[in-house]
């Protein structure tokens, strides 16, 4: 029998056990992608060893899908902003990620790839005239303090590939795009199932593009770390990650969710100083400290805190 979500405050505290289990596999599967992607770089071009792992994991989900029996045809009215949403949310992201990999630390790329609270803000107020609140002024401050950190020249010169800097600074703004794009829609599939066909449909022109601009790769001409890189892209990264977000879900309420996943960029920036041996300066530090701050404001905000149980306190003690 399926766990139902936990929804009130007392739920949240005792989050069960194989949710928190789950939610720490998403955190290592997804942070640990970022340097590791790096590692089959060395012998597979960025598109095609993110595509690679990608059309694997679209074609598992949705074999999970059709096996429980919950691979349902695609609604003619959604079919559209489904093809919308997956170049949003999956071509436009991978084809960022992998060159902004390639092209700068990983470290560096997550920093700059999770500011994309700093467009949440500003693309809610332009798009959807959503208020500018003091929360959501912090959000900004913090994102801002965060870029400024890494693009502030170091001894009067930038520490920073540009080329690489304004491919991540195109992902965060997709990624806030994406996900204002799909929210905005009445969604009728489940979850899992939208994902699948996103991965399906994002990955199309992401593999044509792959071949057109980059040399076929030999697999047996592969090192074994190569190799190894390229099966945990697609069995962990892509495949079980995305499956275990979406049964910690059925542990967890989203907000104890959302908390956990501030996880993730600090696992990438951790695993990528010690996988690469990028350096870990205070400046580094810093910037990630003020891009979970900005997270925190985003992801869980004030109606997060309230379902948590942080509220004022209306008695005396």
């Amino acid at each position: 029998m399926a766990a139902t979500k936990p929804t009130s405050a007392a739920d949240a505290d005792r989050a069960p056990l194989p949710g928190l289990l789950l939610m720490a596999t998403v955190a290592f599967a997804w942070g640990l992608h970022w340097p590791i992607s790096k590692i089959g770089f060395a012998q597979i071009p960025p598109l095609t060893f993110r595509t690679f792992g990608l059309v694997i994991a679209g074609l598992v989900l949705l074999a999970i899908a059709r096996v429980r029996g919950k691979l349902h045809p695609i609604p003619r009215g959604e079919r559209r902003a489904l093809v919308i949403s997956a170049l949003l949310n999956i071509t436009l992201f991978q084809a960022t990620v992998a060159y902004g990999i390639y092209l700068m630390q990983a470290s560096q790329a997550i920093i700059i790839g999770y500011s994309y609270p700093i467009w949440v803000v500003i693309l809610g107020r332009v798009l959807f005239g959503e208020p500018i609140t003091v929360p959501r002024i912090a959000a900004l401050v913090f994102g801002l303090a965060a870029l400024a950190m890494l693009f502030w020249p170091a001894g009067g010169q930038l520490d920073l590939p540009l080329a690489g800097s304004l491919v991540m600074m195109v992902n965060a703004f997709g990624w806030a795009a994406g996900t204002f794009y799909y929210k905005s829609r009445r969604w009728t599939l489940p979850t899992m199932q939208i994902v699948g066909w996103q991965m399906a449909i994002g990955s199309a022109p992401l593999v044509v593009a792959a071949l057109i601009i980059e040399p076929l790769p030999n697999p047996m001409a592969f090192e074994t770390s190569v190799a190894l890189a390229a099966l945990y892209s697609a069995v962990i990264a892509q495949t079980l990650g995305h499956f275990a977000w979406f049964r910690a879900l059925s542990y967890l309420s989203p907000v104890i969710a959302a908390l956990i996943s501030l996880a993730n960029p600090v696992v990438g920036v951790l695993a990528s100083v010690w996988i690469m041996g990028e350096p870990l300066t205070w400046r580094k530090l810093v910037a990630l400290a003020c891009i979970l701050a900005s997270l925190f404001i985003i992801i869980v905000g004030p109606a997060g805190l309230r379902a948590l149980g942080f509220r004022k306190s209306t008695t005396p003690a």
